[in-house]
């Protein structure tokens, strides 16, 4: 996950700071995109790894607690279990074994991020629903290139990936190309059984998979993309067809939570609960922990300041603040 030499610059020199000192700015990041592929593999076989690329500090704009929805409770955001719905949080960082798969998963230098804790969140989960044996197949929803792919396909009979890749989408070149449905060993981060995963250019909305054929579906942040709220509906209808009973669907996705937002996108709390967890046939497993802490919301990235979506966990734009949150659904048992 390490950043590109323009992607380092756009991040350090951020408002012309590159327009300011174009040569020399330009020169310094240079070799300072060559020296840490050579410092950072001796920190992390030291235990060590840096969790935070530093933005500036005009970039963060804090939400204010009277801002935040009904709900949503502050301070009493713990480490949450694994398998638990909830809201993304840095605490989770804390954790030992959230550490152990984040380093396994996330090559250095790793970043407290959204998609990283969506990654390490989901496997956590199926881990402790009994989801990852050798014996179980797992379906990935709008899976792009991602790691988890990967990783589950290590730990599983068969992992099937499914997306609309486009190698001509500017947006997908890096997270969905179609190169990797020929290649996918190219986009691999480590090794991996081969014969074990099959990727397939596939509509979400309407999936050519049998019923009941699948043990687990994970997805992240792919699903607010799909379009429409019908879309979504469709998707997650979809979902719980190629479930076997008692099968589990891990989804992550945005939440808003702010006041009086909305987005095309992102859901609010009513939409969330209508349009995904009420699917039919689909029960959430225990409670959604909606708790967060004051450093979560100290540490909130402003896209109207800085671009550099990658850094944090909680983003802002405008009135509107939204973080990932993280859904464990149960399909029903065959008698009920």
């Amino acid at each position: 996950m390490g950043l590109s030499r323009k992607e380092y610059i756009s991040l350090l020199f951020l408002k012309g700071r590159v327009k300011q000192l174009p040569v020399i700015g330009s020169i310094l990041i240079f070799i300072w995109w060559r020296l840490k592929k050579v410092i950072y593999p001796f920190y992390y076989l030291m235990g060590y790894y840096p969790l935070r690329i530093t933005c500036p500090p005009e970039s963060y704009s804090p939400v204010a607690p009277s801002d935040l929805i009904e709900g949503v409770s502050l301070n009493l955001r713990k480490i949450s279990s694994p398998g638990e719905s909830c809201l993304a949080s840095e605490i989770d960082y804390s954790e030992e074994a959230f550490k152990r798969i984040f380093k396994d998963l996330i090559e250095p230098p790793g970043k407290m991020e959204r998609k990283s804790w969506e990654f390490v969140k989901v496997i956590q989960g199926l881990e402790k629903l009994g989801c990852l044996k050798q014996n179980a197949r797992g379906l990935g929803v709008g899976s792009g290139c991602e790691k988890p792919l990967y990783y589950f396909a290590s730990h599983c009979t068969e992992i099937v990936g499914i997306d609309l890749y486009a190698s001509d989408h500017p947006d997908w070149v890096h997270t969905a190309n179609s190169d990797i449905l020929a290649n996918p060993s190219k986009y691999a981060p480590f090794s991996y059984p081969t014969e074990r995963l099959v990727l397939r250019h596939m509509d979400a909305t309407q999936m050519s998979l049998p019923d009941e054929s699948f043990d687990f579906v994970f997805s992240f942040s792919a699903i607010e993309h799909f379009g429409s709220r019908d879309n979504i509906r469709k998707t997650m209808n979809e979902i719980q067809r190629v479930l076997k009973p008692n099968g589990i669907a891990a989804i992550t996705t945005e939440l808003i939570i702010t006041k009086g937002a909305s987005h095309h996108e992102y859901f609010t709390f009513p939409e969330l609960n209508e349009v995904m967890i009420q699917t039919p046939g689909l029960q959430l497993i225990g409670d959604l922990n909606l708790a967060l802490n004051e450093s979560d919301l100290a540490h909130v990235i402003d896209l109207q300041k800085n671009v550099a979506t990658d850094v944090s966990i909680i983003f802002k734009h405008g009135s509107m603040a939204f973080t990932p949150v993280v859904l464990f659904l149960r399909k029903a048992p065959k008698n009920v």
